[in-house]
């Protein structure tokens, strides 16, 4: 089996959002709280980036990190970031 990496050179645009004062909010909220909250903000925030084209890279922890332009093309991405 032989695999080939190919990389080309383009421009993206990479969003994070984290959560102020997630940390606190661990210290003081109880998890039968706390976790269906996240998980729904989580989901509300998957839909808005998939909805404009992006791809969500990762979650971690209380971050997202979506990017668009890569790995698929999209046009005016600046725009639906």
């Amino acid at each position: 089996l032989r695999l080939e990496v190919c990389m080309n050179p383009t421009h993206a645009s990479i969003f994070f959002l984290d959560i102020v004062g997630f940390t606190t909010l661990t210290e003081t909220t109880p998890l039968h709280v706390l976790v269906p909250s996240l998980a729904e903000f989580f989901e509300w925030l998957s839909d808005i980036i998939v909805c404009n084209y992006g791809t969500i890279d990762k979650y971690i922890g209380d971050c997202v990190m979506a990017i668009w332009n890569a790995p698929h093309r999209v046009p005016d991405h600046e725009y639906h970031a």
